[in-house]
């Protein structure tokens, strides 16, 4: 088996998937409703076959964009928007809005962590995980439309490449 290489498949729960992300032993995705395109929702997934665990968080606002964190941690981007979300229901345990960043694209990290890329402005963050103010930012890449990993590891990704960047100087 080669890198890149599809181990399994299956169906998404989402008419439109709008990010995914997780760990090892668990999935967290969102995306629109099939049974109404103007609501969002959050899913675990089963990290066997992907079929749905369970479901909650619908907010009627189709801008979701990224989903990213642990099995302890959610964290969720909406434009001008950041959100931890409960593991337990997908509630919001936090919002904040930020006027220095109104277009995110895609949210990631660990519990202690929090990784931001936004497109068009090609600025990839670090976000505080206690206000989610800016702790540093950078352009490393162009396009960036994905971003996830640890504090010691960040993976991102632009429509044509994926990338590690340094958590030293991103």
């Amino acid at each position: 088996m080669s890198f890149g290489d599809v181990i399994r498949s299956g169906d998404s729960p989402a008419v439109v998937e709008m990010g995914l992300g997780g760990k090892a032993d668990v999935i967290w995705a969102a995306g629109r409703h099939r049974a109404d395109e103007n609501t969002t929702i959050f899913w675990e997934l089963s990290i066997v076959d992907f079929s749905s665990v369970r479901t909650g968080g619908y907010q009627s606002n189709p801008g979701h964009i990224g989903i990213g964190g642990t099995s302890n941690t959610i964290w969720e981007c909406t434009p001008g928007y950041v959100r931890e979300l409960s593991e337990a229901d997908f509630s919001t345990i936090r919002l904040a809005a930020n006027a220095d960043i109104q277009t995110y694209f895609d949210s990631g990290g660990d519990d202690n962590t929090v990784w931001l890329c936004v497109y068009p402005t090609d600025k990839v963050f670090e976000l505080s995980p206690t206000d989610f103010s800016v702790i540093r930012e950078a352009t490393p890449i162009d396009a960036p439309i994905g971003i996830g990993g640890t504090a010691g590891t960040i993976w991102a990704s632009s429509p044509d490449y994926l990338y590690a960047l340094s958590v030293t100087d991103l």
